[in-house]
Formats: structure tokens, C-alpha cells, sequence
């Protein structure tokens, strides 16, 4: 046996191997177990010690499964992890369409993690990281300020960052050759939305909730000694046993634009975009209200940002009309004069 391990750790060198080299599919002899043991680890142990293990490790109730119904072939064990292949490819794939601001070696760092904590290494995920996307190295760290920030109710500084041409971020400035603008703000919450991180919180001088976007913020202080404004500061602002209720705020906030929320009328032709109803449930879920509907389209009624529905309808083309709000119909329609006159020639 070997020297340099203690005897009580045996148990958990053989409860690494069966996590990392079995599962249901690819299961364990005694005989395997050993060699691995000694390949991987450089511990030798005796075919007794780990059928002991072994049993140890069931009746305590650990994820190691044994398979006695082998014929012609000695007993096997494999541990049972938590998510199949599929939920695991789902869940790699969901954090990375969540995290496009973050930095390309962090993801992948993050996705050789759960892959190795969660599945066998038999496991194979299909996934596609871009290396082409602007990142700030921080957010992490800012998420952690920010977490800490909310969880003690204080409000928060920073500065805000704006993306180049270049690349590179430069400071917001309170003017041309100012100094860079603080930004002091009362945090809520933290929301990711069409894959970026964004706080949810609010200014002293606004009468509306606003949002930054986490990786474009700098220099993040917590102001122990400043609390957050109460939220009931904000009578149209939705909560839930005092707190945020995220999935009625954000329903209507489809770009995450901070305006005020109204009732949009709009109509949805089916002939021009046969799925657009699949699309209008998709964007607004349950919120939405279908109201006269015909073989060419229907209409509909939702609660929603004017800002973010002048850029959804645009977005539609001719599968979309807003009638009302009549001034956000207005200036869709200056907007689609102004696109025109550019594209006429």
C-alpha cells in the first residue's frame, strides 16, 4: 500500500475514481477500481480494502450503485450523478448564453468545472464559446460587491464604462474633458436578460427604477453608512413579501430600457410571419391579450417599455403595426421616413 496516504482517506480516493471514470453506462470492477487507483493516484490497495469501501460508501447512502446482474462477469459499481447528459449540456449551454460579458478563459474554466464535478469524464457536450466578444475581467468581482451591497441594504458607487471602436472601454465623463462620473445608486437586485448581467436599482434624483449593465461597471464601492432607498418609494414598482418581484417587473422590460410601462395595441399579421403568435408568447408569455383574431392576424395588448416596443416592432418589419400608444406609433412611423431616405437610392 502506499505510505503517503493515510489509510482513512482510501475511501475517498475510490469515491473520486468512481465519480470521475463511471456512470451508468461505463461501470467499475474491483479489478478496474485498483488500477486506477494506482494509475491515477499512485495508491495501492488491496481488492478487500475497496470491496469494504465500497460497502461503506453505499450503506452511508453516497451515489455509488452497484450492478450484480452480470452474467459471466464479476460485480460492478458506477456512481450515480445528479444530471443525465442531456440536462447537463442544457445547463453548460444556458450559462454560456447568459455570460456574454464574460472573459473567454473564465467560461471555459467554468465549463471544465462542471463538467468534472458533474459527469463522468465518458460525458461529451456539445457547446460553442466565441472568443470574439468585449469583456471586462471584473465581473465577477463586481458581482460580488453587488451581492454583498444588496444583501446589507447599502447603497453602492461606481463608474461606467463605454465600449470604443477600439475595443476598449473608456470612463462616461460628466463632460468632454471632465473627470469621470460617479455614479451613486440604490441596488436591488441583479438580473441577467438576452444574455447580459444588469443591476437593477435607483438614483435619488429619479422617480423610476433604472439599470447598468454589470460588466460596465468600475470601481465599485460599497457606502456602508448609506441605505437604499425603500421601495415603496416606487408605487408602480411590483414586490413580493418586500421585495423586487422579478418576473413581474422584467416581463415588460424586453431590452431591459428603464421608461415608463403602458398598455401597447398592436396588430400581428399571420400572412406575412406565420409563427408571430409563437413569437408575441415567446417575447411576453401569459401577459400577453389576444383580442379580434382572423385567418390574416390578430391583435394584441401587452405592458411594455414604448423604447424597447419601438425597437421589437421594428425588429418584426411588416409582421408588426403598433396602434396605440398613438405616439409611439408616431414615431415608429418618423422612424421608418428616416430609414427611407437612406435607403432609397
Amino acid at each position: 500500500m502506499s505510505s503517503n496516504v493515510p489509510e482513512k482517506l482510501y475511501i475517498l480516493y475510490i469515491l473520486r475514481v468512481l465519480k470521475k471514470y463511471s456512470d451508468v453506462n461505463h461501470r467499475l470492477n474491483q479489478k478496474e477500481i485498483q488500477g486506477k487507483l494506482k494509475s491515477v493516484y499512485q495508491v495501492d490497495i488491496s481488492r478487500s480494502a475497496i470491496k469494504n469501501s465500497l460497502d461503506a460508501l453505499m450503506n452511508y447512502h453516497f451515489k455509488v450503485r452497484r450492478d450484480k446482474h452480470r452474467i459471466g462477469k464479476p460485480s460492478a459499481w458506477y456512481y450515480e450523478h445528479d444530471f443525465s447528459s442531456g440536462e447537463l449540456s442544457m445547463l453548460i449551454n444556458g450559462f454560456l448564453s447568459s455570460s456574454k460579458s464574460m472573459a473567454f478563459d473564465h467560461c471555459s474554466e467554468i465549463v471544465v468545472r462542471l463538467k468534472s464535478n458533474l459527469a463522468s469524464e465518458h460525458v461529451k457536450i456539445n457547446y460553442f464559446l466565441s472568443k470574439d466578444q468585449p469583456e471586462n475581467k471584473q465581473i465577477i468581482l463586481n458581482f460580488e460587491e453587488l451581492c454583498e451591497a444588496i444583501e446589507v441594504g447599502c447603497r453602492v458607487s461606481f463608474h461606467y464604462m463605454r465600449l470604443g471602436t477600439d475595443r476598449t472601454y473608456s470612463y462616461s465623463r460628466n463632460n468632454q474633458h471632465g473627470e469621470p462620473h460617479v455614479y451613486r445608486v440604490s441596488p436591488y437586485e441583479l438580473i441577467i436578460s438576452n444574455g447580459r448581467s444588469y443591476l437593477i436599482c435607483a438614483q435619488d434624483n429619479r422617480d423610476n427604477l433604472v439599470h447598468y449593465r454589470v460588466d460596465r461597471m468600475h470601481e465599485i464601492k460599497l457606502l456602508q453608512n448609506e441605505r437604499v432607498r425603500p421601495l415603496a418609494d416606487f408605487p408602480d414598482v411590483p414586490l413580493k413579501k418586500g421585495r423586487l418581484d422579478l418576473p413581474a417587473y422584467t416581463k415588460p422590460l424586453i431590452y431591459m430600457y428603464a421608461d415608463k410601462v403602458v398598455p401597447v395595441t398592436f396588430y400581428a399579421d399571420k400572412i406575412s410571419h406565420p409563427n408571430i403568435v409563437g413569437d408575441v408568447l415567446d417575447w411576453f408569455g401569459g401577459s400577453a391579450q389576444f383580442g379580434e383574431e382572423t385567418e390574416e392576424g390578430v391583435n394584441v395588448v401587452v405592458k411594455a417599455s414604448q423604447q424597447a416596443m419601438e425597437y421589437w416592432a421594428l425588429q418584426y418589419g411588416s409582421a408588426i403595426e403598433i396602434l396605440e400608444p398613438v405616439e409611439l406609433r408616431e414615431k415608429i412611423k418618423d422612424t421608418i421616413n428616416k430609414m427611407h431616405e437612406k435607403y432609397k437610392d
